[in-house]
């Protein structure tokens, strides 16, 4: 069994409304049992995404996007980062339930997001093992606190509280091609945010759906810095 303990920094920034761009890499640590630790960078991930629709009366929208994990950007040998680049077409999703009859008011906090994508290796072996085609697939469910109190009624929530999203991931990967043998793998992830005006704090537990996930379990905390908020009149606005 190994542990290991990583921070990934990621940048999300628009160019225009509807056009973004994406850049992240990670620095981990591994300590396998009773062998020696290593530590290094991950892989680079880059991505642009377009903006599809957007429906505020019915608190919808849709993006497509490419991401790119490029090869050799990482400590390949020592922490698997890959040997070859990937790319990933994506579509992600999201929908808030603001729109219900009111007599299904106090369901109007909760929100769905969600992301389908494939990765495409640009080889098809690695090591002499094949790179199979993945597809990903995997959502979130909230609920809004912050939304319960201003916009269906206020129970009396205050601060930190009244900022608080409890929610759930789930994500998998699924081998489609050159995977034989392979197993769908994945995580269900239950945790909270707080959710300030410029930035949110957020805590994760890590669980592995079955064997071939994980035999442990881990814990994520992520801090994030709302730029066009801090920013109003960089670009992209």
């Amino acid at each position: 069994r190994s542990q290991e303990f990583g921070i990934d920094i990621d940048l999300a920034k628009r160019i225009t409304p509807d056009l973004g761009f994406t850049i992240g890499q990670g620095w981990t640590h591994l300590k396998p049992k009773d062998l020696p630790g290593v530590t290094g960078l991950t892989d680079l991930n880059t991505g642009l995404q377009y903006q599809l629709f957007i429906d505020g009366p019915h608190e919808a929208l849709g993006l497509v996007g490419l991401n790119v994990g490029w090869a050799h950007m990482g400590r390949v040998a020592a922490l698997d980062a890959p040997d070859v680049t990937t790319l990933s077409p994506t579509f992600n999703f999201g929908k808030g339930f603001g729109d219900l009859a009111p007599e299904l008011a106090v369901l109007r906090p909760f929100a769905v997001t969600g992301n389908l994508g494939f990765d495409f290796p640009t080889k098809t072996e690695r090591a002499g093992t094949a790179n199979p085609n993945n597809f990903n697939y995997g959502f979130a469910l909230e609920y809004s606190l912050p939304y319960l109190q201003c916009c269906v009624k206020d129970i009396g929530l205050r601060e930190p509280f009244s900022r608080l999203i409890p929610l759930v991931e789930v994500a998998f990967t699924t081998p489609i091609t050159r995977g034989e043998g392979a197993q769908t793998v994945g995580t269900i992830q239950p945790g909270i945010i707080w959710s300030g005006a410029y930035f949110q704090i957020g805590a994760e537990a890590i669980l592995p759906v079955n064997k071939a996930s994980g035999r442990g379990f881990g814990g994520i905390v992520q801090f994030h810095v709302y730029l066009d908020d801090l920013f109003p009149r960089s670009i992209g606005k």
